[in-house]
């Protein structure tokens, strides 16, 4: 075999396993949600928990982060937790606090929690609740 293929193949074999590993990184962040949305743990009994096809565009024109470096002057409290899945979360709170025009901001991240482990796992709850209770006291 000619050394151009070897090396040809070599690309191709080090993209396959680039590949495959940020396939089983994206499954794992799906099943998480999966887990969440589709089960007696977050689906509402009334939810068809579907997306209508006519909301994707208020959805994918939305911008949480718009003019944040000028109107989000008030105090900020930002949760996150430090598992970083696909959908944004972990990299959205750094950047929404970052962007965010307040003088007295905290970013709180929690080791070894998601996203979805924020919504209703006992541990990350009640650290974020805590955290929470102390911001609210000292800003409202």
């Amino acid at each position: 075999m000619p050394k151009t293929a070897i090396l040809k193949n070599r690309r191709s074999i080090s993209a396959s396993f680039s590949e495959f590993i940020l396939f089983i990184f994206l499954l794992s962040c799906i099943v998480e949600a999966v887990d969440y949305y589709t089960t007696p743990r977050g689906q509402c009994p009334n939810s068809p928990n579907m997306l209508k096809f006519t909301s994707l565009a208020s959805v994918l024109g939305f911008d949480a982060f718009n003019l944040a470096e000028t109107l989000l002057i008030q105090p900020l409290q930002i949760i996150i937790g430090n598992k970083q899945g696909a959908f944004g979360s972990f990299r959205d709170g750094h950047e929404f606090y970052n962007r965010a025009a307040s003088n007295k901001k905290d970013l709180f991240i929690l080791e070894g929690e998601s996203h979805y482990d924020l919504y209703d796992q006992p541990e990350p709850v009640r650290q974020a609740v805590e955290k929470l209770v102390v911001f609210y006291k000292e800003n409202l």
